[in-house]
């Protein structure tokens, strides 16, 4: 079988990179599994691909099969391309840039990760990501979707419909090498003591001020306490603040460290050595990182977003706090390193939760699950409401397959109905309340 997956258009700016890595993890599992994996990048020349050799070779990662530069020359050439090789599955793995492959795709399943993006509140429409995904489903659904956001319950029925009857399409998970990462709980040490590793999300001066005053005071309070900040990028705006205010003229030795983030070979030493892992905002590298800390059976600190209950269920896998407050994330912070007992709960249960969801190759076999059944539906015009695949207690795909919007507020009273919710885990139910009230608000309710 051959899959294409599709990189993003913006460049990678550091080692760790989510759409690099998660990309290059997946290309992994399915040439392990004995298919052709190929990546490909709209840019072609320059940018990302660029960007891409010198990372390979920086972080020691492997080179599958031929990196070609196909769509070097625009659209046309990338589907020349495409209908040469003649691909069986089309991912797109992580980040924008979709809507350039949609013509290239027509009649071929494919598969991403949507289900953020399309839970976005609504009127975020000068949101990049938000307009970069109504341009791609406005390509799907053949027609103009001017003033609909991307998490309207009208935009998502007409997608749905669209989709049923030109192309198969799945939502799936990233996933991380999970064997990469054993287990290795919290160092030796008494409550309290110990690292906390933090990656600095985003490059903006106000993300570097909320870590410096999380950091600072509890480095003067708790002198037995380190930290070990990691930064896309060592010059950016965030960066220069958080070393203005923590490195000072004489820094406590190995109290506060400031470096660059590595390459992904790096992160199982970090990881080892460190007690929790903290997240203050979400940037490039983050969910990866993320995914790693947790397969390595840390405890882990993240903040809100309309996403993470994906990934972290609260105060089961970990702590999600208020973003940009600092008294919340102090507390929690406080919480994991005074109890030993709870950080090694949420670090055991949170290389569980990566066990269950996220191996990559796990998600890479529900693809090809998701291909065999698409291939078995060719020639009988679409795929019917009964026979879509479900993935691995992906119940967006479930709640999607029987109809979205349409089926949704009347989910309680339709025939087994209650028995869907009963199962349904606390994250899993709040993220459907979620979507259904702003569903219930859009539609004048």
């Amino acid at each position: 079988m051959k899959v294409l997956i599709l990189l993003p258009r913006a460049k990678p700016r550091s080692l760790l990179d989510d759409s690099l890595l998660f990309a290059l993890a997946r290309a992994e599992a399915l040439a392990e599994m004995g298919h052709r994996a190929d990546l490909v990048s709209p840019e072609g020349r320059g940018g990302a691909w660029e960007t891409l050799g010198k990372k390979i070779v920086q972080a020691g990662l492997p080179r599958l099969g031929e990196w070609t530069r196909r769509g070097a020359r625009g659209r046309a050439a990338f589907r020349r391309k495409h209908k040469e090789e003649k691909y069986d599955l089309a991912e797109v793995v992580w980040g924008g840039g979709m809507e350039l492959f949609l013509p290239c795709l027509e009649g071929i399943p494919f598969t991403a990760r949507f289900s953020g993006p399309l839970l976005e509140e609504p009127g975020r429409t000068s949101d990049t990501l938000d307009r970069e995904l109504i341009r791609f489903l406005e390509r799907i659904a053949g027609r103009e979707l001017a003033g609909f956001t991307a998490g309207s319950a009208r935009l998502a029925g007409r997608v749905r419909e669209r989709l049923r009857v030109s192309c198969l399409y799945w939502v799936v998970h990233p996933g991380v090498k999970i064997e990469k990462y054993p287990e290795s709980g919290n160092p030796p040490s008494s409550p309290g003591q110990g690292q906390v590793l933090c990656l600095l999300g985003g490059e903006e001066e106000e993300k570097g001020r909320f870590l410096a005053d999380l950091v600072g005071p509890l480095l003067e309070e708790r002198k037995d306490l380190s930290f070990r900040v990691l930064a896309g990028r060592a010059d950016s705006p965030a960066a220069r603040v958080v070393e203005e205010a923590l490195g000072g003229p004489d820094p406590a030795p190995g109290a506060f460290r400031l470096e660059e983030a590595p390459g992904e070979e790096a992160l199982p030493g970090l990881l080892k050595e460190c007690r929790a892992f903290l997240v203050p905002s979400f940037g490039e590298g983050g969910l990866y990182a993320l995914l790693c800390a947790m397969a390595s059976g840390k405890p882990v600190l993240v903040p809100e977003s309309p996403w993470i209950y994906e990934y972290v269920r609260p105060e089961i896998d970990g702590l999600v706090l208020p973003g940009g407050k600092v008294e919340a994330f102090r507390r929690g912070l406080e919480r994991i390193l005074d109890d030993g007992k709870r950080a090694a709960a949420l670090g055991k249960n949170a290389r569980g939760r990566v066990e269950a969801r996220f191996r990559v190759q796990e998600t890479a076999r529900t693809s090809l699950a998701f291909w065999v059944h698409a291939a078995s539906l060719r020639g009988r015009g679409g795929p019917s409401r009964e026979g879509l695949p479900l993935g691995p207690g992906n119940w967006f795909q479930a709640w999607w397959a029987g109809g979205g919007p349409k089926v949704s507020h009347s989910l309680e009273k339709g025939p087994g109905g209650k028995a869907l919710l009963a199962e349904l885990s606390l994250e899993e139910l709040g993220f459907l309340e979620r979507f259904l009230s702003r569903a219930w608000w859009e539609q004048g309710g």
